[in-house]
Order: C-alpha cells, then structure tokens, then sequence
C-alpha cells in the first residue's frame, strides 16, 4: 500500500467536516442494536403471564453491564467529536433540529447507565452479570429507589420514543430528501474540507468533496 493509500485508509476511521468515520459508525450501530435489546427485555420485566419476571430481570441487567463500558464510549466520543457540518443538501431547520434532538437521546442513554445500578442496590438487589453478582456498596433505600427508578422509566420512555421518530427522520432522509445524511452513518466518505458549493443536479453527489474529485475527473 503506498503512503497516499495508507493515509486515506487512516483517515477513513476518523469523522471529518462534513462525514462520519469507521469509528462514529461502528460505535452508533454497535450501540443503537444494545439500546433496542434493552428496550425490548426491560419492557418484557412487568410483562403479564408467561414471562419469568426475574430471569428476564437478569438478562436486562446482564446485557445492560456487558455492553456498558461501550455505551459510555458511545457517548463520550460523540460529545469529544461533536457533529460534522450540515450537508449542502441537507435542510438547515431540521439539522439545527437534529442536534439537540441527538443529544436528547445520548442523554437519555446516560441517564439509564446511571439509574439501572442505583435502583438496583437501593432496592437490595445485587447487578447480576448472568452468573456473576456484584452486592451493592450501600445500605437498601426505599426514596432513593423510588427516585432512580422514576429516572429510569423516564429515561426509557424518552429513549424508545425518540428511537421511533430518528428511525423515521432516517427514512424521510432515504426515500423524501435523498441528500446524503443516511449515507454518510453507513460509509465513510472523503472530505478534504473544500467549500460547499450547492448542487442541483439530482444525480450528483451530496458529499461536496467528492463532487470536487469528480469534476476535476470529468474535467481531465
């Protein structure tokens, strides 16, 4: 491989002006499949009969630890890295929408990774990692269970609605606006921070860097 080849490689895993790298992408997908798990098992807890409360209980709570150090990842290498610049294409009312409305959701995130063990051990249970249990560090607490699990409904509430309407804005996105936002969370895509030009052509590229190296191709 050869330097220039070497570079573009490295440089794909890192977010760029106006792209998302290997890195945001694997950690938005890896994270999003462990929020829906959990959403689904916490909301089967208190399911009516047929469902084992405290083995489903369990399994809640053994995912939830099992992929915890990855959701902290998940939310701090987004506040670390921010957001990448709207795309030429993209609305600017929904983009200036979408970023608090994504910081919404990470906060939620945050909220349920605090509240799950406190609500735990205030409740005198230990964190059970499948075979595993960790006691909690303090005494039982009725308030403060009360509070956390409050926290914790809220937070989940908060979560699963605000999953729907992104999973829905990522659909308007594909099939109404086509102007690369859904694109750029699938694939890395090459930005060199030139200026934004905007495009009218429907069939041109939404990334203003590579509508930059194909004209200079078209032009050659």
């Amino acid at each position: 491989m050869t330097a220039r080849g070497r570079t573009r490689s490295a440089s794909s895993w890192r977010d760029g002006r106006h792209s998302f790298g290997w890195v945001s992408i694997l950690l938005h997908w890896a994270g999003a499949a462990m929020i829906l798990t959990l959403l689904f098992v916490g909301n089967s807890i208190h399911a009516p009969k047929g469902v084992d409360g405290d083995a489903t209980l369990r399994l809640h709570t053994s995912i939830a630890l099992s992929a915890y150090a990855l959701l902290w990842v998940r939310i701090m290498w987004r506040v670390v890295k921010r957001h990448p610049d709207r795309l030429p294409r993209q609305n600017r009312w929904f983009y200036a929408v979408g970023k608090p409305f994504h910081w919404m959701l990470l906060a939620a995130i945050a909220a349920m990774l605090v509240t799950g063990p406190l609500m735990a051990w205030a409740g005198g249970l230990p964190l059970r990692l499948f075979s595993l249990e960790i006691p909690g560090p303090f005494a039982p607490s009725p308030w403060l269970f009360e509070a956390m699990h409050a926290g914790h409904v809220t937070a989940a509430s908060i979560l699963g609605w605000g999953t729907l309407l992104h999973a829905l804005a990522a659909i308007k996105h594909i099939a109404v606006d086509r102007d690369g936002s859904f694109d750029r969370m699938m694939t890395p895509h090459r930005d060199r921070g030139h200026s934004e030009t905007p495009e009218t052509s429907a069939t041109a590229s939404p990334f203003p860097e590579e509508r930059c190296e194909m004209t200079h191709a078209s032009a050659g």
